[in-house]
Formats: structure tokens, C-alpha cells, sequence
């Protein structure tokens, strides 16, 4: 009989829902895998998410708990849609609020709560957490200090959560140096070690596809390496490029798309920003998974790329920039690492990656000892 419900705090929707919400396709999917992983060693979950409506016309959503698996729940706050800048400042003051409220009312020292690292409600849980004393687990993926420039406001709030923290669960094997100072316990997850079902066939056109999933930003880089990759690239490759950016972002890779597609003997498309089954079936339609960034920035020794364990886990090869998270990894072996960041290395790499390999059976590997790891945090 279950006994317990874990509260797991994030920016988080379905795959599928039909409201546009502030979320990250990426965090959610790994979200979703954790909860279902508590669930599955009999252990409900509720999954708080902090997520603003998004759409552009004025009109209130009510308060909805969802079931989304078996034992794991979903919560998603009152909300409204509309671009009146007053409304949306009080609308983002107004989830804080209900956060931590919802935190005062349903926690106290017995209880765990599971909070996915974010700038957005550092205070919240932090002041919830002093006054109500329950367990926090907290869920990092980066530090975002090392991600984008920040006041020494910003960084001393990001490792006074840390500090705060009762354990951890963490992206990578060298986050815990990083910021587990007093060595508490912890444990890691690079991403979702599902397998997932085969729904589609690979593309059998003749040629061998690749794709780069995810941000645009060019801080990081890797849209902008994987466009150039296709100069070097034989007429029997077809590189796709699916992310999301800024609306400038967004139009300069497709400037930088078509001037490459005039020069190259590749094929290079934008196939636009795809979510839920249709990004899925898509994935394993193509053959290899890019993850391309700039191999300098300080989030390389701390942010472990989640986009290499979705190709995996949708059957793809992958090639990767050699990074230190990745290198030391339990993974590395079953990656194809380039060195330099340039479309002339990630070429090469994408030339001799053995595009048919399959990782499925390292996956089950890890989905099993990360299913064990993961009890001694709430148990």
C-alpha cells in the first residue's frame, strides 16, 4: 500500500497539452522519468508545477490536478493568457504566491520535496523550507552562473540553495566537487534511460540523417556548428536542424541555413520546433543525434548536454564535442567525440560515426541502478 507522496516542484507540462506554457520540453521529459521512477518503487508523486500560461489572447485557466501515470499527479496552477504587461507581472508574483502557500499548508519535516533548480523561485522555496523544515531534494542540471553572466547577487542565491539542500540528484559525475561542499548524499542521472518504443521506421531515402535538437542561443553554439557541418558533408546527407531561440535567433539560422544549402552537396533543412510524439517520431527517424556546443564555456564542467540521452533513448548514434562531463561519463564509450569545434571536425565525426549501433542495453543498465540510487534519497 503506498504510503507517501513525494512533492516535486518545477516549470512543467504534458508533452501534449493544448495551452502554451513557459517549459522546457527537455526538463519536463526528464521530470516526467524521475516521477514515474519514484512511483514505480511504490511511492506517490505530485508533480507543483510553477509553469505561466503563455498564450497571447486574455483568458483564464482554473486550477487542474491531472493523473499523468500511475502515482505520479500533476498541479498546475490558476492561470491566464493575455500580453498586458501588468497582468503578466502579477501573474508571475502570483504563482510565487501560490508556491508558497501551497509549500506552508502541505509540507512539515516528515515530508520530501523534490525541487527541480531554478532561478525563478529560489526565494520561495528557500523561505518555505526555514519556516515548514522539510527535505529538500534538490534536482540541478547546471549552474547557471557558469551559464550566462550574473550579479554577485544572482550567483550568492544560487549556492545558498545549494547550501540549504538536504541531498541532491545531479546531471553529471563532476557537479558533486562543484557544489556539494559538506558531501551530502547524492546521486546521478545524465538524462532518460527509457528505451523508447520504436514508432517509426528511419528515413529510407538513400541517405544517412542527422539532427541537432535544441537551443539556438548562440552563446552556446551548436545550431551554428551543425549548419556548417554540411559543407564538408556528401551528397548522401541530410542534416536537420529543430530547436527553439529567440525570434531573431530563430531567423538567423535560417539565413544561415539557406547560405550553406547553396554551397554545400548536403541536404541542410530547418524542420522547425517539434513537441510530444511528434519530436519522437521524428528523432527516430533520423540516424544520428548531434550535441555540438562550444566546448569552452564554464557550463561544459557543469551541465551535461541532456539531448546525447535522448538520441540514445530513441535509438540514435551519437557525435559529440569532447567535454569533460561526457568523457568521464559512464556513456562515453558508445559516443563518437570530435575535438574542435568546427563543421569541418563534427564532419569527420559524423563520417565514421557507426550509425548502427545500439545503446538500448547500457540503457537498461543504468534505468535499473538509477531505480535502486534513487530510493536512498526519500527512504
Amino acid at each position: 500500500m503506498k504510503h507517501k507522496v513525494i512533492k516535486y516542484i518545477a516549470y512543467f507540462d504534458r508533452q501534449d497539452s493544448n495551452v502554451e506554457r513557459n517549459y522546457v520540453t527537455s526538463a519536463s521529459n526528464k521530470i516526467e522519468y524521475i516521477a514515474k521512477t519514484i512511483a514505480s518503487n511504490n511511492v506517490d508523486v505530485e508533480i507543483i508545477s510553477v509553469s505561466e500560461v503563455t498564450e497571447n489572447k486574455f483568458k483564464i485557466y482554473p486550477f487542474e490536478k491531472i493523473q499523468i501515470a500511475d502515482g505520479v499527479t500533476l498541479s498546475l496552477p490558476l492561470s491566464w493568457g493575455g500580453n498586458n504587461w501588468i497582468l503578466k507581472k502579477i501573474k508571475k508574483i502570483w504563482h510565487l504566491a501560490i508556491l508558497f502557500f501551497y509549500l506552508l499548508y502541505n509540507c512539515n519535516k516528515e515530508d520530501t520535496v523534490i525541487t527541480y533548480h531554478s532561478l525563478g523561485y529560489f526565494d520561495v522555496i528557500r523561505w518555505a523550507k526555514k519556516i515548514r523544515k522539510f527535505n529538500l531534494v534538490l534536482e540541478v542540471e547546471e549552474i547557471y552562473s557558469d551559464v550566462s553572466p550574473m550579479s554577485n547577487y544572482w550567483r550568492n542565491l544560487e549556492f545558498k540553495m545549494f547550501d540549504i539542500a538536504d541531498t541532491f540528484i545531479l546531471s553529471n559525475d563532476i557537479l558533486d566537487s562543484k557544489i556539494n561542499k559538506c558531501r551530502k548524499p547524492s546521486i546521478v542521472i545524465y538524462g532518460t534511460y527509457k528505451v523508447e518504443q520504436k514508432l517509426v521506421e528511419k528515413f529510407n531515402d538513400g541517405k544517412i540523417h542527422a539532427i541537432y535538437a535544441g537551443t539556438f542561443d548562440t552563446n552556446k553554439g551548436g545550431a551554428q556548428i551543425a549548419i556548417q557541418a554540411a559543407e564538408y558533408l556528401p551528397e548522401n546527407y541530410h542534416i536537420h536542424i529543430c530547436g527553439f531561440g529567440t525570434e531573431q535567433d530563430t531567423e538567423n539560422i535560417r539565413r544561415m541555413i539557406k547560405y550553406e544549402q547553396e554551397r554545400s552537396k548536403a541536404t541542410i533543412t530547418y524542420d522547425g520546433l517539434k513537441k510530444g510524439m511528434e519530436f519522437i517520431e521524428f528523432l527516430q527517424s533520423c540516424h544520428i543525434g548531434l550535441s555540438t556546443q562550444k566546448p569552452d564555456g564554464e557550463y561544459n564542467d557543469t551541465s551535461f548536454p541532456s539531448k546525447v540521452l535522448t538520441y540514445m533513448s530513441n535509438g540514435l548514434a551519437v557525435v559529440t564535442i569532447r567535454i569533460p562531463v561526457l568523457e568521464k561519463s559512464t556513456i562515453a564509450d558508445v559516443l563518437t567525440f570530435y575535438e574542435t569545434p568546427n563543421g569541418k571536425a563534427l564532419a569527420n565525426a559524423i563520417k565514421h560515426c557507426n550509425y548502427q549501433q545500439s545503446s538500448s542495453e547500457l540503457l537498461k543498465i543504468l534505468d535499473k541502478t538509477f531505480k535502486q540510487n534513487l530510493k536512498t534519497l526519500y527512504i
